[in-house]
């Protein structure tokens, strides 16, 4: 049986792509240990002033700041996706026959979470309980300890630890 949700909690910003680390433009192998990922970003703001994941990445490793070279590369493979795009691969269209104890779970951060659109079906029996309570959460791709608390601290409580999610009860 199909149902729309009412899912208020969805993330309403576009995502940007951008590379893990810098590419070496003397290499033949451009990408060299670099890999790309999504990050949500404002586009009122500039990427020193984001909301999300701006200490995970600066502003040159943005796709669309990259040198012309290696931009023509890959920006029609990674382009700014909009909230409420499906994309183009066909990831968002679906049609899944769930057996029994198997489950289809999707992100809040549907066109940048890794999900069952990824990785196909759960299976039930890998489900060990419920969550009740979130104590703690981060937006941040770094070990929050290791880089995130002591390279930046102030971004750590300002705008790494999501509050707002903290010691909350999950219905």
């Amino acid at each position: 049986m199909e149902k729309k949700l009412d899912e208020p909690y969805l993330n309403k910003y576009p995502l940007i792509a951008g590379l893990t680390e810098l590419p070496n433009l003397q290499s033949s192998k451009i990408f060299g240990n670099a890999s790309i990922h999504y990050f949500s970003y404002d586009p009122t703001k500039t990427w020193p002033k984001q909301p999300f994941y701006a200490t995970a990445i600066s502003e040159k490793q943005l796709v669309q700041n990259l040198p012309t070279r290696v931009r023509s590369l890959i920006q029609n493979e990674y382009p700014i996706l909009q909230p409420g795009t499906p994309l183009s691969d066909g990831r968002d269209v679906f049609d899944v026959q769930l057996g029994k104890n198997e489950y289809w779970v999707m992100g809040d951060n549907r066109l940048g979470s890794w999900d069952s659109r990824g990785w196909g079906k759960l299976d039930g029996t890998l489900i060990h309980g419920r969550i009740k309570l979130c104590i703690f959460s981060l937006d941040s791709l770094n070990g929050w300890f290791t880089t995130d608390l002591i390279w930046h601290p102030i971004d750590f409580f300002t705008k790494i630890v999501r509050w707002s999610r903290c010691m909350r009860f999950v219905s």
